[in-house]
């Protein structure tokens, strides 16, 4: 068998429109259905929530609002350090629906 790797990979193109949101895609535009899952997180000591779209979207706005009233703007960085929880999920949505790019940081960097 020949190896097709770089012809695949240099024949290779992202086709993203140009005004593309993946928050929307993510998350906006399933939120209009309030039982639609979008998350169900368990944490250690065995506690449980479920999350629709509906309810990752409305947190994720209110947050890009606060980010808003703090000054940020379209393309500014925002560095997340969180735990793998629904909160993180939601400061990424929030980030990206306003345009801020999300710098997702290892909480094992320590304080």
């Amino acid at each position: 068998m020949r190896d097709r790797y770089r012809e695949v990979y240099d024949s290779f193109k992202w086709e993203v429109p140009e005004r593309f949101n993946i928050a929307r895609a993510c998350c906006g535009r399933h939120a209009h259905d309030r039982t639609r899952l979008a998350l169900y997180w368990e944490d250690e000591s065995g506690a449980a929530s479920t999350h629709s779209f509906r309810d990752l979207h409305e947190q994720a706005k209110r947050l890009s609002n606060a980010f808003a009233g703090l000054g940020l703007k379209r393309g500014d960085r925002v560095g997340i350090i969180l735990p793998q929880r629904p909160e993180t999920a939601i400061a990424h949505i929030a980030c990206y629906q306003m345009g801020a790019v999300a710098m997702p940081l290892s909480v094992l960097f320590g304080p």
